[in-house]
Order: C-alpha cells, then sequence, then structure tokens
C-alpha cells in the first residue's frame, strides 16, 4: 500500500542550471531523473563569476611573480612561489582570463555584462594531454598519470634549447632548459 501511495504521490520537478556541452548532450538524461537542465553559456557563467569574486571576496584571486618567464619553473618550484592575494576592486577592468580545460581560451574582459571577447585559444590543452598519456602509456586513471609524471624526465622527450644550441640561447634571452619542441626528441628515441 505505501509504495502505491508513493507512486501516486507527483515527484517534486528539480531544476538545474548547467554549463558546457555535456548539459545539452545529457540533458533528456536527466529529465528521466526528474531534474530538468537548464544550459547557460559557460564563458559567460565564468566571466560573470569571476567578476562578483574580483570585486566582491577578499583575497580569493592571487597573482604569483615566478621571475624570469622564460626560465624553466619546477612544479616544486611553483609550488613554493610566494601569492599576492588581491583585494577587492570596484572596477577591476581590463584584464585577460586564461581557461585551462579540455583547450584553452583566452578571454579579453573589459567591463561588466557582456563586455567579454574571447581573443584566442587553443585545441591543446588538458583534453590532448590526456587523450594522448591514454594512447601512450595505457593509463587507466588521471591519479595514475599523475604518479608517473612524478617519476618521468620530460627532457627525455622534449627537445630543450640546449640541444639546439649546445647551452643558453643569449641572442633571444632563453635558457637552455627551455622546451624548444615538445616530443622533439620522440623521433630519435624511435629509431633507436
Amino acid at each position: 500500500a505505501a509504495a502505491a501511495a508513493d507512486a501516486a504521490t507527483p515527484r517534486r520537478r528539480v531544476v538545474m542550471r548547467a554549463t558546457g556541452g555535456g548539459s545539452v548532450k545529457y540533458a533528456s538524461a536527466f529529465e528521466r531523473i526528474g531534474v530538468a537542465l537548464q544550459p547557460r553559456d559557460e564563458m559567460r557563467s565564468m566571466v560573470h563569476g569571476l567578476n562578483f569574486l574580483l570585486t566582491s571576496v577578499e583575497g580569493e584571486a592571487f597573482c604569483v611573480d615566478a621571475g624570469d618567464p622564460l626560465s624553466p619553473l619546477s612544479p616544486e618550484r611553483a609550488a613554493a612561489l610566494p601569492r599576492r592575494y588581491l583585494r577587492a576592486q570596484p572596477s577591476p577592468f581590463p584584464y585577460l582570463f586564461v581557461s585551462i580545460g579540455s583547450g584553452v581560451s583566452i578571454i579579453e574582459v573589459t567591463g561588466w555584462g557582456e563586455q567579454f571577447r574571447r581573443v584566442d585559444g587553443s585545441s591543446i590543452g588538458g583534453g590532448t594531454f590526456w587523450g594522448l598519456c591514454r594512447l601512450l602509456l595505457q593509463c587507466g586513471s588521471f591519479d595514475e598519470l599523475i604518479a608517473l609524471t612524478e617519476r618521468g624526465v620530460s627532457s627525455n622527450v622534449d627537445m630543450l634549447v640546449g640541444d639546439i644550441y649546445g647551452g643558453d640561447c643569449a641572442a633571444h634571452n632563453l635558457n637552455k632548459d627551455v622546451i624548444a619542441a615538445s616530443f622533439g626528441k620522440a623521433r630519435a628515441a624511435a629509431a633507436r
């Protein structure tokens, strides 16, 4: 009797705002479980959210000074860099917002509302990294992949400035350890 009463009771419909391709692709699957997705533009949502943080929340965003932008930065050194937390300000504009996800988008934000535009980007991002690693290393999970990166030495496959010039390239102010070509040594390694 209780099961019949539960079946007769109308379920409350849940409405959820969502961004990204999945909010469209999986909308019907969510409908089957009583959740109506309301797709929103992802870039617009990110910009509006970041504008809110930069203007209303103290210490939510930070900057780091990595020193020479052409010198390599190890994960350990990057983690140890001091963070300069930003104060909320009424008008943080203009600024560049770099969104790194499956791909990369560089967004110029010049003001409130719709005052932003995508100025550049790349299809090479986290999705490329994850896909290559799954194909080449047969990783089953992202955690397994990260563990492998901690043991690996990228200079075994990446061609460095020093590989080309025999040291630093003073003419272009490039340190010998800067990557000149990702996977640049892979061809030579495959020939061995």
